[in-house]
């Protein structure tokens, strides 16, 4: 009786193993696609090269939940940052391109699997100089035109938080595992909309160039005092200069400037 018992616990323990991993290997391939076609897309249209983190590169809170941040330079345009984890069931990506050398808002996109779950967020805040100029314009309407295609994916309702009132324009999206391939064309398709306008602008230079470092630096100081889901798992483990200095000069590449 007690190797019968014993038999039936393996085996619900190995099944449950196995259930895990295979989810965790279904979310892991879907965060790296996903990043690889946009990373890609970024490519086809500038160079893009990776910087040394420092001791920035893995940062493990409360010594259990690891984090790995990559950086790139994109030539003629700012910064890329992506942080990401992986807790196999649960991973997760955030995105953060910063244009120092272009008058265009940053623009921030998170991914987060949960088991077999999807919760997607892009976001455009406004750190531009000149908030009417028609390359901002023509993406603020081609990312209306992604929405509206996407508009029979279910929109997540998530509370409101700082900086709602700095977005130019967002599309938060959740589902399941069945949409990841719609949810990578999304990803590397407002990606492609982003840099196809970028690129077309003037380079800044001077007094300009100037100010929109101050623009994202002092949007990024806030972001760091008031914001989101983030911030609050480094304050946890870090002190608030620290946290700062980290989102400051890492994730939104102020260092790299």
């Amino acid at each position: 009786m007690v190797n019968k018992r014993y038999y039936i616990i393996s085996i619900i323990f190995i099944s449950l193993f196995g259930y895990l991993f295979q989810k965790g290997k279904i979310n892991s391939e879907a965060k790296n696609r996903t990043l690889n076609d946009g990373l890609d897309i970024i490519k086809n249209f500038t160079k893009l090269e990776e910087v040394n983190i420092g001791e920035y590169k893995k940062i493990k809170i409360k010594k259990l939940f690891p984090f790995e941040t990559t950086g790139y330079n994109i030539e003629d345009i700012g910064f890329i940052s992506i942080l990401s984890a992986n807790y196999g069931i649960f991973q997760m990506f955030s995105f953060h391109l910063s244009p120092y050398k272009k008058d265009f808002p940053i623009l921030i996109i998170d991914f987060m699997y949960i088991f077999g779950k999807r919760n997607i967020i892009f976001e455009v805040y406004n750190t531009t100089i000149d908030n009417n100029s028609t390359f901002l314009i023509n993406f603020i309407d081609e990312f209306e035109r992604i929405k509206k295609n996407n508009s029979d994916i279910k929109d997540w309702k998530i509370a409101p938080k700082w900086g709602d009132e700095r977005v130019v324009i967002n599309m938060k999206k959740e589902g399941n595992s069945s949409y990841d391939s719609r949810f990578t064309s999304l990803f590397s398709d407002v990606i492609y909309i982003y840099m196809k306008s970028i690129v077309k602008m003037t380079t800044l230079e001077g007094e300009l160039k100037t100010k929109k470092a101050i623009l994202i630096k002092e949007f990024s100081e806030k972001l760091t005092k008031n914001g989101g889901i983030i911030n609050k798992i480094f304050k946890s483990d870090m002190d608030e200069d620290d946290v700062s200095k980290l989102f400051v000069n890492i994730f939104f590449g102020f260092k790299f400037q």
